[in-house]
């Protein structure tokens, strides 16, 4: 996945310009308060993640975890405490978004990405949140992406896009 840092920055410079929108005045929570994404992807897409989660922090937005930083487990059964304590830190981090995102251009099947995915369609049918974007290609397509709380784009950009312009 590529990034085009320049293209978000010019639409955001755009959208300031124009109408005075502040991405950490998007329509979330009280004003004022920073938009909180979270975003999976199968582990091996750590590095378009990192993208992702750069392009959010340079639209104004907060990361609620990064599941990026931590290192490879290696065999969970033979650290199953801390095997537990990264999948609590992964799932507080989809509860605590306003904005769930998906890159879905994976090469590999995932599979934690997918429990993370159902974790935020549960939280959006008892809470109406968080808003739920699958970005990308759809690779590896699964009913859920199809669920009517998902939304799908193109691009990080044009989520971005679409968030900054409400």
């Amino acid at each position: 996945m590529v990034i085009h840092f320049e293209a978000v920055r010019s639409r955001l410079a755009t959208l300031r310009a124009g109408r005075g929108i502040l991405a950490r005045h998007l329509p979330f929570g009280d004003r004022g308060t920073t938009v909180k994404v979270f975003v999976s992807s199968q582990i091996g897409e750590k590095e378009a993640v990192r993208k992702a989660y750069a392009a959010f922090a340079g639209a104004g937005m907060s990361i609620t975890h990064d599941w990026t930083t931590t290192d490879c487990i290696g065999d969970k059964l033979r650290r199953p405490d801390e095997a537990g304590r990264r999948a609590k830190l992964d799932i507080d981090g989809v509860c605590r978004s306003d904005v769930y995102v998906l890159l879905s251009g994976n090469r590999e099947v995932g599979k934690g990405m997918y429990v993370e995915l159902g974790a935020a369609l549960a939280l959006h049918e008892r809470e109406s949140r968080p808003e739920i974007f699958v970005v990308g290609p759809m690779n590896h397509l699964s009913i859920f992406y199809l669920h009517p709380a998902v939304s799908h784009v193109e691009t990080v950009e044009d989520l971005i896009f679409e968030l900054t312009s409400r």
